[in-house]
């Protein structure tokens, strides 16, 4: 049978010719009290209503597909599958089927992020805390990761990248509140405006091209609200100068200040230059 959807990653790492349960090649029946649960487990959320529905679906027609375990000392540690194992438990079923496979800690990690991935369970900040944890753990490069997990070394960097957010960005992405890729743009701004850059493109439900225009020229005067400024009037008298000079002169006058500061004429074409400085060397 084909492998549909698998990915070059978890075919490297389950081969085809490699048993597909036990050394017979049979699905086992497996006591879920003997399964631990991968302490690698990348996703670390688990709806209880999500979990609740899987267990009505399990009462109703079983576990569907096998879990993956791995075997030491008697007791089988899960690989992939712990949604699978929770609902089962909730279903209050007492073993579950299991393929077990002969994998090194690396591989085991890699399969259970590859398989949470290939399903959606895992949102993008547990899946960029997943890689790093794989990159620590076992001494890896960014490119040892990628060929390990069929990915491009473009893609585990920009996912890494995430981690350098604020917590509480971070936590947004998290809660589906702006997507991973509004967070790379974030990402381009100093660190100490990101958070408030974050809930600007939250309140004014931004897009990513809306956001990745706004980053491009950024300051953070463009997203702040701007303060009412209370216009002051001027003194009338002064007004009234302004209203003369500009009859005088036939252009806009301004003057700013009161016992001392400037009077600024407005000019508009050369001509307009030439015509006002006459004016001014003929009084």
């Amino acid at each position: 049978m084909v492998k549909k959807g698998l990915g070059r990653g978890l075919s490297a790492l389950i081969p085809d010719n490699e048993a597909s349960a036990s050394a017979d090649g049979r699905v086992l029946m497996l006591p879920i009290d003997l399964i631990k649960a991968n302490p690698d487990q990348p996703r670390k959320r688990f709806s209880p209503d999500s979990l609740k529905e899987l267990a009505e679906s399990i009462k109703e027609n079983g576990v569907i597909q096998p879990l993956i375990v791995t075997k030491r000392d008697g007791v089988f540690y899960l690989i992939a599958g712990e949604r699978r194992l929770r609902a089962s438990a909730l279903a209050g079923l007492s073993e579950v089927p299991g393929i077990i496979r002969n994998m090194d800690d690396v591989n085991s990690a890699a399969v259970a992020i590859i398989e949470n991935i290939q399903r959606e369970n895992l949102s993008p900040i547990e899946e960029s805390l997943a890689y790093q944890k794989l990159i620590d753990s076992y001494l890896l490069t960014q490119e040892m990761l990628a060929i390990k997990l069929g990915k491009s070394r473009t893609y585990i960097t920009n996912s890494l990248r995430l981690l350098h957010l604020p917590g509480e960005v971070k936590a947004y992405i998290e809660e589906s509140l702006i997507s991973s890729s509004h967070g790379r743009s974030i990402l381009s701004v100093p660190s100490e405006h990101q958070l408030e850059l974050a809930n600007y493109i939250i309140k004014h439900k931004l897009s990513v091209r809306e956001t990745e225009v706004l980053v491009k020229d950024f300051t953070i005067e463009r997203i702040r609200p701007h303060k009412n400024n209370v216009k002051v009037e001027k003194d009338i008298h002064i007004r009234d100068v302004e209203k003369r000079l500009e009859g005088s002169f036939g252009t806009k006058v301004s003057i700013k200040g009161k016992n001392k500061g400037s009077i600024t004429l407005d000019y508009y074409t050369k001509e307009d230059l030439m015509r006002i400085t006459d004016i001014l060397l003929s009084k």
